[in-house]
């Protein structure tokens, strides 16, 4: 059987549904009360109860999606790196990495997109705080004035590709060596500590693409004689083509092998998520999961 509230109960009954029913406000509307000043005090505690509550149910709903606020989005940049990012400029990323990412960040409650652009401009992007970040990179020191980065999600190991019809019997010891030969590279990427220096020591001549396909076209086309890429995205790329199969070859050597990080903008919103960020790589680690997107185990 519903209880009807008498008069004096009428107004704290509109509030129940809000668990608003303090000891206060159950002294200030008690009929027992005898004086007028103590009942002008209750009439004061009940306004600044019922005051209360209101906020409280204000803040609630502007907290809580569904009621008021938004879910909260992460949103990442990333210029085209297959297969670990695949796509056209101004669409949604495909490849290896959003999977990962997607992964990552459900574990986290918190939904994430990213959004295709040249390389260049997504450093921009997350340098002003335009975007949140970047789902994969590597460390440098101009990129430390403007990222935080993760902790490491994988490594890239890189190896020369050279082509076999045209370089045979190719063999080096050191950067030395290498001297006379002419190198592909991607524009705005960055290499391994001790090839950039070698690069400045010995001068080596180098032709920049802006894209890896576009290096392994070059090499193709002999305007280079050396690409240094990471192996599996050579992988994939000279798989695709029967040309490529047959005429390019990896060089047995790792060139440099180099850790990969999520990198967060100083300047965008979800510096807060990297604890939580690092945690979850860790668990993603330990399961297996990032090497089985990756398809380095089956």
């Amino acid at each position: 059987m519903m209880h009807e509230p008498d008069e004096d109960h009428e107004r704290e009954a509109v509030f129940h549904s809000v668990s608003c029913k303090s000891p206060l406000l159950l002294r200030a509307t008690d009929p027992r009360g005898s004086g007028a000043a103590e009942t002008h005090q209750g009439t004061i505690m009940k306004t600044r109860s019922l005051v209360s509550c209101v906020l409280l149910v204000i803040l609630l709903a502007l907290a809580e999606p569904g009621l008021g606020g938004e879910a909260r989005v992460v949103r990442l940049v990333d210029a085209p790196w297959p297969p670990f990012t695949t796509g056209e400029h101004g669409q949604p990323a495909g490849g290896l990495v959003p999977p990962l990412v997607k992964s990552l960040f459900d574990r986290i409650g918190i939904r994430v997109t990213i959004e295709l652009v040249p390389w260049k401009r997504a450093l921009k992007m997350v340098e002003l705080g335009q975007a949140d970040g970047i789902p994969l990179l590597m460390k440098t020191e101009e990129r430390d004035r403007y990222l935080v980065y993760s902790d490491m999600l994988f490594e890239s190991r890189e190896r020369f590709f050279y082509h076999a019809g045209r370089l045979k019997g190719f063999s080096w010891l050191s950067f030395a060596d290498l001297k006379t030969y002419r190198f592909g590279l991607v524009s705005g990427f960055s290499y391994g500590r001790g090839f950039l220096d070698a690069l400045k020591q010995y001068g080596f001549e180098v032709q920049y693409a802006p894209t890896s396909e576009l290096n392994f076209r070059l090499l193709e086309a002999g305007r280079v004689d050396l690409v240094l890429e990471d192996e599996t995205v050579a992988r994939v790329l000279i798989a695709d083509q029967p040309v490529w199969r047959e005429a390019f070859r990896a060089d047995e050597k790792t060139v440099t092998i180099v850790p990969l990080y999520m990198g967060l903008s100083a300047r965008g919103q979800a510096l807060d998520l990297l604890p939580s960020i690092n945690r979850t790589i860790a668990q993603m680690k330990s399961e297996g999961v990032i090497d089985r997107i990756l398809g380095r185990v089956e």
